[in-house]
């Protein structure tokens, strides 16, 4: 079931994703691709009380996830 739908900015391109909740993690999954851009499916876990992306390392990212997660007001 979705918890919410969202944008994140990737390479100047806006990716539409579908947010879900699975067990303790949020499932980020984008609803569209663009030819030559690699647009990530992920998770993200709360790791001492922060919303945390798994294996993405682009500090840029995670502050845009975080903050996304934050507005949505996800607990």
């Amino acid at each position: 079931m979705i918890l919410y739908s969202t944008d994140l900015l990737i390479e100047n391109f806006v990716i539409p994703y579908e947010v879900n909740r699975e067990g303790n993690r949020l499932f980020f999954k984008p609803l569209k691709d663009i030819d030559g851009l690699d647009v990530p499916i992920f998770w993200v876990a709360k790791i001492n009380g922060n919303w945390m992306p798994l294996n993405i390392d682009d500090a840029k990212f995670v502050q845009q996830v975080q903050d996304d997660i934050l507005n949505h007001k996800i607990n």
